[in-house]
């Protein structure tokens, strides 16, 4: 499952339904072509239409939203997440609402939660994962996430991704020219 999108990714609703869904169904595609088998794009329901003629490999399923952006629906996430193995969250999802469909999803599922860019904004309020998320930040979003600034986390970033993992309980992969990645004892 991959959750995301919002009418105000890049700027104006049109345009930005059509990049929100291009790049979530690019993402379905290479979810397909690297064997995931069914891969399900949830997204503001908004964006269907947009999404509908780049849409090759993936199903899609229409997450209720305001103002342009996902909000938490309990009903419709349970229904999302039943028989998910794994979800990717964030991508291009703006305010919406990523800390409930990531508290429910490790609650009531067994499923792998990745967190990236605007679905990182809710990691810090979830605290400790389990050992079952993968948070994917670049600097900045480490900075905000950790409370460090970037110029710290550059002076010390094995440190500060091994340090976050441990604190969260899950595997980070801090993003840059040089990439570190980290389950809270080792960093490669």
């Amino acid at each position: 499952v991959i959750v995301g999108g919002s009418a105000s990714f890049v700027g104006a609703p049109c345009f930005a339904a059509e990049s929100a869904a291009e790049v979530l169904a690019l993402a379905g595609e290479a979810a397909m072509r690297s064997g995931a088998g069914t891969t399900v794009l949830a997204l503001p329901d908004i964006l269907l239409p947009a999404l509908y003629p780049h849409l090759r490999y993936s199903a899609a399923f229409a997450l209720p939203s305001s103002g342009g952006n996902i909000v938490f629906d309990e009903a419709a996430a349970k229904k999302l997440f039943r028989g998910a193995t794994s979800v990717a969250m964030g991508m291009g999802m703006a305010d919406g609402d990523a800390y409930s469909y990531a508290r429910l999803l490790l609650d009531e599922t067994d499923a792998t939660l990745v967190l990236d860019a605007d679905g990182l904004k809710c990691a810090r309020k979830i605290g400790d994962f389990g050992g079952r998320a993968v948070l994917t930040p670049h600097i900045g979003e480490a900075a905000r996430l950790t409370g460090l600034t970037t110029e710290e986390i550059s002076a010390r970033p094995a440190e500060i991704c091994r340090d976050t993992a441990r604190e969260l309980s899950a595997v980070v992969i801090l993003k840059g020219h040089e990439s570190y990645i980290s389950d809270g004892e080792w960093v490669y």
